[in-house]
């Protein structure tokens, strides 16, 4: 829209201008082109170019007032219909942006309701306590992973369910479920120190020694500041050989380490921040 208004005026203004210099600079030099009377009288001549001249200012006052009039139109209907269709062109962009952020946002509030009656039946069994046996609170959990599949800690309740049932029923399949539900579950969600610690309890257990010391060994890597608390929290009474000691030991002073130069690595890089923001306070 504003290319094509600069354009019509630097248009009028060019046309004005070689009209001017037609009318000014090259009819003087051109006496024989203009229409003369029978009188070849000089004053006859300078009339019959006045006129002329007179012609040529008027033609150029007509076709001025003509653009400014075509100007004027164009200013008052084009420019706003112009503008009208710039704006539905925009709206028309802008309506399927916000239908799909609606969209997106429906889905969400869905996911949030889903996830809420799952927590509501996955734990609705607890409140109830030992007059709800395991299997009702398997089946809750399965409902609720049928409504929100993304349940994060489902295979860690539920290999707890299977624990217990071991622990009741001394069937090994069960025993079997839970570790594989637990494993699975700390292998997805590593970050969740507690199921860490329950599998590796569970193998010490179940005179599982290697399997616990492995799991150990991936605990502390995805998670090294459980190194100070690994002694508390498991029991390795059932450590039968000095080999199965020594590797423990060999694992925790390991991360030891590693924690401690984390830690003090951690300590000298807020020492030299305090140093910088001491010195520029000072400043």
């Amino acid at each position: 829209m504003e290319n094509k208004k600069n354009l019509l005026l630097y248009g009028m203004i060019a046309l004005i201008g070689l009209l001017l210099f037609f009318g000014i600079f090259v009819l003087p030099y051109f006496p024989q082109l203009i229409n003369k009377n029978a009188s070849e009288d000089h004053i006859a001549n300078v009339m019959t170019y006045m006129n002329y001249f007179l012609t040529i200012l008027a033609t150029l006052g007509t076709i001025s007032g003509l653009a400014f009039t075509i100007f004027g139109y164009y200013q008052t209907t084009k420019v706003p219909q112009m503008v009208q269709e710039e704006i539905e062109k925009r709206m028309q962009k802008i309506i399927p942006e916000q239908e799909l952020a609606k969209q997106q946002i429906e889905e969400l509030n869905l996911k949030t309701s889903d996830a809420i009656k799952s927590l509501q039946l996955m734990f609705e069994p607890s409140f109830l306590g030992d007059h709800v046996d395991n299997t009702e609170k398997m089946k809750s959990i399965e409902n609720a992973v049928k409504i929100y599949p993304d349940l994060w800690r489902a295979k860690y309740y539920k290999a707890k369910i299977y624990w217990n049932e071991y622990q009741l029923r001394k069937k090994v399949k069960f025993r079997e479920m839970a570790l594989d539900l637990m494993n699975q579950h700390v292998t997805r969600h590593p970050e969740h120190d507690e199921a860490w610690i329950e599998l590796i309890n569970w193998l010490m257990k179940e005179d599982q020694q290697t399997r616990a010391l492995t799991n150990l060994e991936k605990m502390l890597e995805h998670n090294p500041h459980l190194v100070k608390d690994v002694n508390s929290q498991i029991d390795w009474g059932n450590l039968n050989t000095d080999e199965q000691k020594k590797y423990k030991d060999d694992i925790l002073k390991q991360f030891e380490l590693r924690f401690k130069g984390d830690g003090e690595a951690g300590n000298k890089l807020m020492n030299l921040f305090e140093q910088i923001f001491n010195r520029n306070k000072k400043e």
